[in-house]
């Protein structure tokens, strides 16, 4: 019967080994100095600085930052109510860009500030379909479409196109929110 018992020792004693092995490592698995940030944030008094929460403004600051960085320039940022908004439409092409733009605001001011994306990839716009055989850039300046006549600017075109102006050395048209410019 000692001899039994003795067997059943062994395990039993090397099963609380590996407990005390275990729970050990596990005591020094985190790190010290994130134990004691997570007890100054909760204790008031404490000489450890709290890191604050961002502003709405530093927020709105980085956002305009990252969609000028991606070229994302038509999408607009606005403050609503203590959150931001952008809105606006983008190119198909871009999508990408403002997926890691928005994931990144998300890490960065996600758990402090709402971010609500009222944008959409817009298709690609069609090139208006006029003609024209020359352009005056002088005074009064006018095309000559392909009909033989002068259009000034203001005028109506082909597909509601409206000629928009003619400056420097561009013809520019507009129809709607679209707009089209030919560079000369």
């Amino acid at each position: 019967m000692s001899r039994r018992l003795v067997l059943l020792k062994w395990p039993a004693l090397a099963a609380l080994l590996l407990l005390v092995t275990c729970a050990t490592a596990f005591a020094f698995r985190a790190p010290a100095e994130s134990a004691r940030h997570s007890i100054a944030d909760s204790v008031p008094g404490s000489s450890t600085p709290v890191k604050s929460a961002p502003t709405l403004t530093q927020a709105r600051s980085w956002l305009e930052g990252a969609l000028q960085d991606a070229r994302l320039t038509q999408l607009r940022v606005e403050e609503q109510g203590g959150q931001l908004s952008v809105e606006g439409a983008f190119p198909a092409a871009q999508k990408s860009s403002w997926l890691q733009i928005q994931q990144a605001f998300d890490t960065r001011f996600g758990q402090h500030i709402v971010l609500t994306p009222n944008v959409q990839a817009s298709t690609a716009l069609a090139a208006p379909r006029v003609r024209f055989q020359a352009v005056w850039f002088g005074r009064n300046p006018y095309v000559i479409d392909e009909h033989g006549k002068r259009v000034y600017p203001g005028a109506l075109l082909p597909d509601n196109w409206r000629l928009e102006s003619i400056e420097g050395n561009q013809v520019r048209l507009v129809r709607g929110d679209e707009r089209f410019a030919f560079t000369l």
